[in-house]
């Protein structure tokens, strides 16, 4: 995203490239999935804090109404799911059910992204590790820092 954004500010136009080779890895347990998306939701979050002008930019100013876009994308879902003429869609309620973890995760590195100031650092740690208890103490008057 800012990568596209930087581009389209210099009067670029991204296009598509056909030799272009892309790479996907399965996510096999729950934990690497978590992770997974919970990164991915940092990511959107910090996009909105480093580009003003991008859509949703303004939930920096109230990151308290962020929890709410779990709902949101969860009832977005849904819509998408129960209205789909696809007939490989399966189980839709099974699906919708087990997408209520991810969206949550998702949300969660959002906040994270719109409040911390860096992955890795105490704030994002204390996110993705609720119950891990810190060091004793910070480096140089900074907030100590939990590894995973």
């Amino acid at each position: 995203l800012v990568f596209d954004s930087h581009l389209r500010q210099a009067g670029y136009l991204p296009r598509f490239e056909p030799r272009l080779v892309v790479a996907h890895q399965n996510r096999k347990t729950f934990k690497v999935v978590r992770r997974h998306l919970f990164s991915l939701g940092f990511g959107s979050g910090r996009v909105r804090v480093l580009i003003p002008g991008i859509k949703g930019a303004f939930l920096r100013r109230v990151p308290f109404i962020v929890p709410l876009l779990i709902p949101y994308a969860w009832i977005g879902l849904a819509r998408r799911l129960f209205t789909s003429s696809r007939p490989a869609m399966g189980n839709r309620l099974g699906t919708l059910i087990l997408a209520l973890p991810g969206v949550f995760f998702w949300n969660l590195g959002f906040i994270a992204g719109l409040l911390c100031p860096r992955a890795g650092g105490y704030c994002y740690n204390r996110l993705l590790h609720p119950g891990a208890s810190p060091p004793a103490a910070g480096v140089a008057g900074q907030p100590p820092r939990i590894t995973p």
